[in-house]
């Protein structure tokens, strides 16, 4: 034991302290006077070893008590303190927690005791505790009261206290080896620390639109790009046939995976990330793997080694394109008929469109014109004006156009035009390049003065929607001849990555007396609706006829 300081004494007495390794003295110098009720004597003890103190009286002392004034007392002071405890542990299924069965490494581990001040653990160490490797189990007795750190180690120097871990072993509880602890009077436990055998890597899935600044499907999360949530995404080994483990990303995007320590150093990895539906991946990072990741599997690959925790790998995704809808009308000679299409960009890019058509009979007088629907109204106005070169635009952006078909004055009934309408839009920023190409049909039938009056305009309730949301769509149709139509009957087909919910009849017009869905597929199935009238549509009158779809998840 070490004295320190000044001796803290009762009445007239007055003396030094000696500091001494182990040991102190107090004495009394010549003519001091001790009272007959003693001195009473404080000493301060700065470290966990027993030792002595010896209270010296110097002859000419005035000792008014003469009971227990032995010229050379010696008491002997034994420092007693707590037991600080704990389990060092295998934390199989790395979750930061010590549960039922969890017990030691195997390995050979100190805890050291570091006095902590101000925040700080300087060394040396007070005290180092050998850590069972079966149990996991540690014990450091005689703690005096006081701040602390627990240094986990590999050597039992007390001048190192710089936590360290055996190799290929990473840090769960307590994972930077550290704890801080205040010891008290009495035995405290619990102070544990979880270890994992393998390593843990970490990402975020995020869609690449370039929101709040970013650059859009670059592969790298910038600006105010968020992450998606509940997508798949797979640790597995280099064939894809073994998977050890995965889950579904957070709200935020963020993932987290734990490689065990039985694969073999240098094997070779794979995380592999599930688009959603309706998502198109941009691009990537391996993070600190020093791995690669690759867009065509889109995977990050590396090199597995126990003991890392690696951390930044991306997976950028962003929306796909859509281009909506096909068109079927009826026309009489030498008349012009406008289909409506609307394009939205899924990300930053540019959009060009183009018409092919195959006419039968093949006879000349076909023409196409493109238009841009400035106003998305769907009817074509003053405002609308011709569409040629291509068109710069953001995510969720949306350009609507006609086509304008104009008919043979010379075209016999039933001929017909069959148009595809091409959408190709570039992504911006994207390497190795990304481009779709999207179509639509628009089919033009030449008929009769009753059969070709009648026409359509097709709209859906939503411009975008993701997978499991239901669309609706609503077909108007409208009598552009001068006289009545009757045995009208009206046909669309459920639209590519979508399944049928539902068909309906709107409010029937004056004089058409009856509307039936009288072909539809089953629920979840796909194919052909059609709606055949009853009575006549006078001309001018419209109404309207509705399903509803699904997108495919």
């Amino acid at each position: 034991m070490t004295v320190a300081g000044t001796p803290n004494v009762g009445g007239t007495c007055a003396g030094t302290v000696t500091a001494a390794a182990g040991s102190g003295t107090v004495s009394y110098a010549s003519g001091a006077t001790i009272p007959a009720g003693g001195c009473t004597i404080t000493v301060d003890v700065t470290s966990g070893s027993p030792g002595t103190v010896t209270n010296t009286i110097a002859a000419g002392a005035l000792q008014t008590n003469q009971g227990n004034n032995a010229s050379a007392a010696t008491a002997n002071l034994t420092v007693s303190g707590a037991d600080l405890s704990g389990i060092v542990y295998h934390d199989a299924n790395h979750n930061g927690s010590r549960e039922f069965g969890e017990s030691g490494t195997g390995e050979t581990l100190y805890v050291k005791l570091v006095p902590r001040s101000g925040g700080s653990c300087a060394g040396p160490a007070d005290d180092v505790a050998s850590v069972d490797s079966g149990t996991g189990a540690y014990t450091l007795s005689g703690v005096p009261p006081g701040d602390y750190c627990l240094i986990l180690d590999t050597n039992n120097t007390l001048a190192d206290v710089t936590p360290g871990r055996p190799s290929r072993w990473i840090g769960m509880e307590e994972s930077d080896g550290r704890r801080e602890v205040t010891a008290v009077n009495f035995d405290l436990s619990g102070f544990d620390f979880g270890l994992y055998l393998g390593s843990r890597l970490s990402g975020t899935v995020f869609k690449d639109t370039g929101a709040g600044g970013g650059t859009a499907n670059n592969g790298t999360k910038d600006g105010g790009e968020s992450g998606l949530g509940n997508l798949l995404v797979s640790l597995t080994d280099n064939s894809g046939s073994t998977t050890y483990d995965s889950g579904l990303t957070a709200g935020d995007g963020t993932f987290e995976f734990y490689a065990p320590g039985s694969i073999s150093d240098g094997t070779t990895l794979r995380v592999v990330e599930r688009n959603l539906g309706g998502y198109v991946s941009t691009g990537g990072g391996a993070g600190t793997t020093g791995g690669g990741y690759d867009r065509a599997t889109d995977a990050v690959s590396f090199s597995f080694a126990a003991g890392r925790t690696d951390s930044g790998l991306l997976f950028g995704d962003v929306p796909a394109t859509t281009f909506l809808t096909d068109g079927s009308r009826s026309a009489l000679p030498g008349t012009v008929l406008f289909f409506p299409h609307t394009f939205v960009a899924g990300t930053a890019g540019s959009v060009s469109f183009c018409t092919s058509a195959v006419a039968g009979p093949a006879i000349s007088g076909w023409s196409e014109t493109l238009f841009r629907d400035t106003d998305c109204n769907g009817l074509f106005g003053a405002g609308d004006v011709p569409l040629s070169g291509s068109l710069s635009l953001v995510a969720d952006q949306k350009v609507c156009i006609f086509v304008k078909e104009e008919v043979p004055a010379t075209a016999p009934t039933n001929a017909q035009n069959a148009v595809t309408v091409t959408a190709t839009f570039d992504y911006a920023n994207a390497a190795p390049a990304i481009q779709d190409v999207l179509t639509r049909s628009d089919l033009t039938r030449v008929g009769t003065v009753t059969s070709a009056g009648l026409l359509l305009h097709k709209a859906v309730d939503k411009a975008t929607a993701l997978p499991g949301e239901d669309l609706t769509y609503t077909l108007t149709y409208t009598n552009n001849s001068s006289g009545q139509l009757s045995s009208i009957v009206v046909n669309d087909m459920v639209p590519a990555y979508t399944t049928f919910l539902s068909a309906g009849c709107g409010v029937l017009p004056s004089n058409l007396t009856a509307c039936t869905v009288d072909q539809e597929p089953a629920v979840g199935g796909t194919g052909a609706v059609r709606w055949s009238f009853g009575g006549s549509l006078s001309s001018g009158a419209s109404g309207t006829v509705n399903y509803v779809v699904r997108i495919i998840p």
